[in-house]
């Protein structure tokens, strides 16, 4: 690039230029300039710039500021937004990331977005109810019993990917790179960036792709006039959404039948039945679970 005063983020504000109304464009340029002299100062590239070294950033617009928590999570969002299409990754995650390395001993702000962002996935059930453990058991049940099937190799790439199941149900054969284990998948319209980052590059572990293989050579159903290849298949082409979830609920059901958990939950039938509540696992909880772990390691 020529200009000299060209840099990352004058060229991603111009592109976010295209997509946004002017006060969200002047908003996010505030945001990036600041967050750009500061690398300066610490002689970092934006580009280039760590999770921890994004959360040092906001932490010095935090302090001695009485920013909203609405303020600082818009912050966040910005920043989250910028190292997303730089490097071709969730957005969502993006933020959590970042946000797990403010220091919630810094400022009230710093500590108020973190509990608005990482609570959920510090609980001990996600907000449907269901509890890691019952994920779990529903993996190790898909693993065993059902390997290779396509309701497993759903399941292993939602955990991989920790994404949602819309991109998920939408993943062609050609989105897989089984050589380098990645697969691309689509960034969710909901996003602010969704036009300028069609799709993100996320890694796949050796048990999700050698169940990938299983499925490709044993279950997956064949299309015809299908262009692209979908990944997940029924007899009359792509699967639905609705489809991957009665199957995974019902796997899920099966896991603990209902007398196993009157047995092991005595109680009254209000509580029985919140417990089978808990039984019935949807791709959310996946979702949520995997983050949960993830979250967990880091």
């Amino acid at each position: 690039m020529n200009d000299p005063n060209w840099t990352e983020i004058t060229e991603y504000l111009a592109e976010l230029s295209k997509s946004v109304g002017a006060t969200t464009y002047r908003s996010h340029k505030t945001v990036l300039v600041a967050y750009e002299r500061w690398c300066a100062s610490k002689d970092v590239s934006p580009k280039e710039g760590k999770s921890a070294q994004v959360a040092r950033f906001l932490e010095s617009r935090y302090l001695n500021r009485d920013y909203s928590l609405e303020t600082a999570y818009g912050h966040l969002c910005t920043l989250s937004n910028f190292h997303a299409v730089v490097k071709r990754a969730d957005p969502e995650l993006e933020k959590i990331r970042i946000v797990t390395h403010i220091d919630v001993s810094s400022s009230p702000s710093g500590k108020a977005l973190r509990q608005r962002i990482c609570d959920q996935f510090s609980a001990a059930t996600s907000p449907s109810g269901t509890s890691a453990k019952a994920v779990k058991e529903l993996v190790a049940h898909l693993r065993e019993r059902h390997y290779g099937c396509r309701t497993h190799v759903v399941t292993e790439v939602l955990l991989d990917t920790k994404g949602r199941i819309e991109p998920t149900r939408n993943l062609n054969i050609d989105d897989l790179d089984q050589e380098r284990g990645t697969v691309e998948i689509t960034v969710p319209d909901q996003f602010l960036v969704a036009d300028l980052l069609a799709t993100r590059t996320a890694n796949l572990s050796k048990n999700t792709l050698d169940a990938i293989k299983t499925y490709l050579r044993y279950e997956r159903k064949e299309t015809h006039d299908s262009n692209p290849d979908p990944l997940f298949t029924t007899r009359e082409g792509r699967v639905g959404a609705s489809t991957l979830r009665k199957a995974v609920q019902r796997e899920s059901k099966s896991v603990l039948p209902p007398q196993s958990v009157a047995l092991e939950y005595p109680g009254p039938a209000d509580q029985n039945d919140r417990t089978a509540a808990q039984r019935n696992v949807s791709l959310s909880d996946i979702r949520w679970a995997a983050i949960k772990s993830w979250l967990e390691y880091k």
